[in-house]
This record gives C-alpha cells, structure tokens and sequence, in this order.
C-alpha cells in the first residue's frame, strides 16, 4: 500500500482571521431619540454621524439668547415681586382694619335686612288682615247706609202723603165748618139732620182709620222700619181726627136741638178750629216735608261715602301683593348680605 507522508507542525494558539467583503446598510441593534429638556434653536452639534459617544459627552448645543433673555425677566420679576411683598408688608395693618371694617358693615347690613325681613314677614298678614277687615266693614255699611236710605224714602213718601191727607181734611174740616155754622144760624131741617149724622159717621171712619194708622207708624218705629216723624205724623191724623168727630157729633146735638146763641158762638168756634187746623197742617207740610228731604238728602250723601270707603278699601287690598313683593325683596336683600359677609370673611383669611 502507498504511504501518505503529512507535514507535522507543532501546536500553537493564535487568531483565526477571517474576511468576508459584502455590500448593504448598517443598522444598530438598539436607537435612542434625543430631546431636550427645553425647546430651542440649536447653535452647535459636537459629534459627526456614526461617530462612537459616551455617557454624558455634550452633543448639541442649544441657543441661549432667549433663556438668558428670560432669565433676565424672570429676575425682574423676582425683583417686582419683592417689591410688592414690601408694599404689601407695609400695607398689611391698613388692609386688615379694612377687611375688618367692610365685614363689621357686612354684619350691619345684614342685621339690617334681618330686621327688615322679619318686619315685612309680621307686617304681610296683618296688612292683608286689615285691607280684608276693611272690606268687609266697608261693604256692610253700604248696606246700612242703604238701608236708611231706603227708611229715610219711606219716610219722606209717608210725610208727605199724611201732610196733604192732613191739609186735605182739614180743608174739608173747614168747609164743613162753615156750612154748619151756616145751618145753625138758618135753622135745622131734616135733610140737614139726615146731613149731619152722615158726617158724625164719615168722622167715625176717619178717626178709625187713623187708629189704624197709628198703630201701624207706632209697629213700623219698633221695627226700625220708619222714623219718628212718621209716627209723630200718624199722631197727628189721629188727633185731628178725634176732634173732627167731636165736631160732628156737636154740629148733629146742634142740628137736632136748634140754633141759640150758645150754639151760633160754638158754631163759629168750630170754624175758627177749623180753620186752626188748616194752618196747622199747613205750616206742617212746610216743616215736616222738607226735614224728610234733607233726612233722603243725608242718606245718599252717606251711601255715596260709604261707597267711597268700600273703593278705598278696595284698593288697599289690591296692594296686598305688593306687600308680598316687599317680602321678597326684603329676603333677596337678606341673602345678598349673608353673601357680603361671607365674601368679606374670605377676604380677610386670604390676608
């Protein structure tokens, strides 16, 4: 067989080499962003791309111009600062005795409109009260004044009628009167007696019907229906009317006895009575009719016043509401100051 024959060498350590020639881009395992703290225009840069840095090398540069600008100012800051802390120092007892001023005129205040609150919340119902108690009062004396009104009209309507009933009969007292004296002095006939005795019976009639009529008057005053005048009136007819009939009754006894002297002088009594009457009842039309119109007269004027009390009234419970408004200002000014005070408080803790 052939022999091989190798080279021997000895053993040794060393470095392998090995060269391996490529074509491309390098990219590192690991990037880092660089920012700074500040933004700012660069000035310099102190590293070329690629070049190998260690922790803390400097490698930009900012521009300073503009922070050293702002140091600058914020400086004079510092100093105006110092200034106003100097002036604020000194001012510090003036401020504080005006916070403490502005909150004891806070505290006025609002005592005041406390008050004011608690005057408006006690006046509200009672002026409401008042204005509707005065309502009513006003309305019932519209209606008594109505009501006299209509007494004094009903008055008046039976003064007058009872004054012309009263003239009216005694101008028939009269003429009757006068006839009979008339007869007396010519002589009773039987016509004249049939006369007389229907006079004695229309006397009779009238004097009932006057007993009527008062006792009517006399109801009607208990009642508070009429006034005195009317009853004082009935009294009158009545009066009359009694002596009527005994006027009567005399002219029938003379009628029937025939005429004397003592007959003819009663006669012409009787038509002086007559005619004393007529004047009486007369000069009544002339006192007692124009009292019972100025009794109507007072008792519209009083209607008219009392109407002119209940508009009054009227309107004072219209302003009601406004009263209710005045509560609330009142409690709108109460929260205004409680606001003031509190205001003013803060002020003083933020000395």
């Amino acid at each position: 067989a052939d022999i091989t024959t190798v080279p021997v060498v000895p053993v040794s350590v060393g470095t392998i080499t090995q060269t391996l020639n490529v074509t491309g881009s390098l990219k590192s395992n690991q990037n880092v962003d660089l920012n700074s703290k500040i933004a700012g225009r660069v000035a310099r840069v102190l590293v070329d791309e690629g070049a190998r840095v260690s922790r803390g090398q400097l490698l930009v540069e900012l521009d300073s111009e503009d922070l050293r600008a702002q140091v600058s100012q914020a400086q004079a800051n510092v100093r105006a600062a110092q200034v106003r802390l100097q002036q604020t120092i000194l001012g510090l007892p003036a401020r504080e005795s005006q916070v403490l001023t502005s909150i004891q005129q806070a505290q006025a205040n609002l005592a005041t409109a406390e008050a004011r609150y608690r005057a408006a919340l006690l006046n509200e119902p009672v002026r409401a009260q008042t204005a509707q108690s005065g309502v009513e009062n006003a309305r019932a004396g519209i209606r008594t004044a109505q009501a006299r009104l209509r007494q004094a009209q009903e008055t008046q309507r039976s003064v007058e009628q009872t004054t012309q009933q009263e003239i009216r009969r005694a101008e028939s007292g009269v003429a009757a009167a006068r006839a009979q004296l008339a007869e007396v002095v010519r002589g009773a006939r039987e016509q004249q007696v049939a006369q007389a005795q229907a006079q004695v019976a229309v006397a009779q009639a009238n004097l009932n019907d006057a007993q009527t009529e008062l006792n009517r008057q006399r109801q009607l005053f208990e009642g508070g229906a009429v006034a005195r005048a009317a009853v004082d009136t009935a009294q009158t007819r009545y009066d009359v009317a009694r002596a009527q009939l005994q006027q009567a009754e005399q002219n029938l006894s003379l009628v029937r006895e025939g005429a004397t002297t003592e007959q003819v002088r009663q006669a012409q009594e009787a038509v002086r009575q007559a005619e004393s009457q007529l004047a009486t009842a007369q000069t009544g039309r002339s006192t007692r009719i124009p009292i019972a119109r100025n009794d109507v007269i007072s008792a519209r004027a009083a209607l008219y016043q009392a109407e002119e009390q209940l508009r009054t009234a009227q309107a004072n419970l219209a302003q009601v509401p406004i009263t209710r408004q005045e509560t609330r200002v009142a409690r709108e000014a109460v929260e205004q100051a409680r606001a003031s005070l509190a205001q003013a408080r803060a002020n003083r803790s933020q000395i």
